[in-house]
């Protein structure tokens, strides 16, 4: 593993190509572009777009080098017409910087097939050791920290060939603006705010998460970043009048990182593209594990202490609650603000010279295995309100025309000033019904709660198993009291201690199910879930403590008339 220091050479011989199949992180890599550039680097960054439908399929069975003709990319000059084969020949890189694991097998072989002896390096900026990135001759990585460069070298890489750096970023996310006086002129000031990166959750999830902001206590103004994608778009339409939740919802814009400043959290997919500048901007991120790379990818941030990981969708409610409580964003706010690191960019770009140098001592490769042979919507201007959460005589047309200025009187006087000033107003908080109605169908829910009384009996089964282990450790640390063991008594008082603390998130994590299950019974009732920051979390939480006590105690009595009837047995 090697930290990359800052260098301040210059004149920096070579050509190196960025491949990027992500157009959503395309602005980041092209900050590493203009570094190395200033550099006296040769560099470019290569769009790969990939043939779609049944020719990427045929390409795939084919091999490799079927695969690599049938991508296209768009270099200098060169828009899009080029096959991959073809443009590397013509170009001649003599580094390759792989940002995705999608195309590592096929460029294993790019050097048998075009006679370029590219050094390749994996730019990574998940925090995770993926085992795509080994399932071919990738030569070298660049990755956001040290536990990563662990991971990836404990997979086998060369540790003088994993460099810390990055993960890049947009240079308009490392000089976002200042937080206060954006959420001012967005109209936003009053209000928790949470802003949903809507474009790279799939529809099924988002039906769900779209459902699950209903369930919150906390009055929030939910706002979805649907990414000018049409499809997600109308999703979002139909769930939010399916099931009354007043929210707002926005397209494609130019200044993103000004909506995520402002926003008090951001719930995204795990894998998200815009990830990266999320934390940069330090606005903390509640991640949904939508397949297995975001769940492992949301799991390692999640360790890291820099963001929230949802384990289920349908437990999301409940998981906003307490994400939400303002101590703990304030606190994770501290923390994202802490490990920010400006430099990170430069960095990275400095891990890519010293590649560049290095290319013709990293040609041999890492491994020595064989490798085997939506319609688009116009963009939309921020924000349309959606959902039927306001009073029943709302119009669809004045909610559908750019910025939402439809809702309650008060919020109108509240952002008149804003609006004048080219602010986004956007409408109050969800109220409360005046009558109960149904948010959710029966069938709906009862699918939902089949899934939440499988998780209970799981978290119910795994809680017996450590209170059995409880007991049989108290026991054995009773014991060694009597016979003035002491090792031994210290040795079950951590034992024992170990199994409490492994109790600790299981009984927390039973009163999030539970509490979630009445939620979903009196959402599919009509009637409105239980408010009030304390009530549910609280009053189970004490419950489960009160339990506690009494199971201790309960232990303790049956113990202690265990070893009188042994006595007695004994005669003694």
């Amino acid at each position: 593993m090697t930290e990359v220091m800052d260098e301040a050479s210059s004149g920096e011989a070579g050509r190196v190509w960025i491949l990027s199949d992500q157009r959503a992180r395309e602005g980041a890599y092209e900050a590493v572009v203009q570094g190395l550039k200033g550099r006296g680097v040769d560099a470019e960054l290569v769009s790969i777009s990939e043939v779609l439908g049944t020719a990427a399929r045929e390409a795939l069975a084919g091999g490799a080098e079927r695969l690599l003709r049938g991508i296209r990319v768009a270099t200098r000059g060169h828009a899009g017409d080029e096959d991959f084969i073809g443009a590397l020949r013509r170009a001649r890189p003599d580094v390759l910087v792989l940002t995705s694991p999608r195309f590592v097998r096929a460029l294993s072989v790019i050097e048998s097939l075009t006679g370029v002896g590219a050094v390749q390096v994996g730019l990574v900026h998940e925090h995770v050791a993926a085992s795509a990135w080994f399932a071919g001759s990738v030569h070298g990585f660049v990755v956001p920290d040290t536990r990563t460069a662990e991971a990836f070298e404990a997979e086998g890489a060369v540790a003088d060939r994993v460099q810390v750096a990055g993960p890049v970023v947009r240079l308009q996310s490392l000089n976002a603006p200042e937080r206060d006086a954006t959420r001012s002129e967005l109209g936003l000031s009053e209000s928790l705010v949470v802003l949903v990166r809507a474009e790279h959750i799939d529809h099924a999830t988002l039906e769900k998460l779209v459902f699950q902001c209903t369930l919150m206590d906390r009055q929030a103004r939910v706002i979805f970043h649907h990414g000018g994608d049409g499809a997600v778009a109308a999703t979002l339409r139909r769930a939010a009048d399916q099931y009354g939740l007043a929210a707002s919802m926005f397209g494609q814009v130019a200044d993103l990182e000004r909506y995520v400043v402002a926003a008090d959290m951001v719930i995204a997919a795990g894998d998200d593209p815009y990830l990266a500048d999320v934390m940069v901007c330090g606005t903390p991120a509640l991640l949904l594990g939508t397949n297995e790379g975001a769940d492992a990818e949301a799991e390692a941030l999640q360790r890291r202490g820099l963001a929230g990981r949802v384990h289920d969708v349908l437990r999301l409610g409940s998981e906003l609650d307490r994400f939400t409580e303002p101590q703990r964003l304030k606190d994770l706010r501290e923390h994202l603000v802490e490990a920010r690191d400006a430099q990170a960019n430069t960095r990275v770009v400095d891990a890519l010279i010293a590649a560049l140098k290095s290319r013709e001592a990293w040609r041999k490769p890492t491994t020595t295995d064989a490798p085997p042979a939506g319609e688009q919507a116009p963009v939309a201007g921020p924000f349309e309100s959606i959902g039927r959460g306001g009073p029943a005589g709302d119009d669809r047309s004045k909610s559908a025309t750019g910025p939402a200025t439809s809702g309650a009187t008060g919020a109108e006087k509240a952002g008149g000033e804003a609006a004048e000033k080219g602010a986004l107003v956007v409408p109050p908080p969800r109220a409360k019904p005046q009558e109960p109605r149904a948010t959710i169908s029966a069938a709906e829910a009862r699918e939902q709660l089949a899934q939440l009384i499988l998780s209970e009996r799981e978290c119910e089964r795994r809680l017996e198993e450590l209170e059995k282990h409880q007991e049989r450790w108290r026991g054995r640390l009773e014991l060694a009291r009597e016979w003035n063991e002491q090792d031994l008594e210290e040795e079950a008082r951590a034992i024992l201690r170990g199994y409490q603390d492994e109790a600790g998130p299981l009984v927390q994590e039973l009163a999030d199910i539970r509490r979630q299950k009445e939620k979903l019974k009196s959402a599919a009732r009509g009637g409105a879930p239980q408010t009030g920051d304390e009530g549910g979390a609280g009053g189970s939480e004490r419950s489960s403590q009160i339990e506690e006590r009494f199971q201790r105690m309960e232990v303790d009595r049956d113990l202690k008339g265990l070893k009188d009837r042994i006595k007695r047995e004994l005669g003694e």
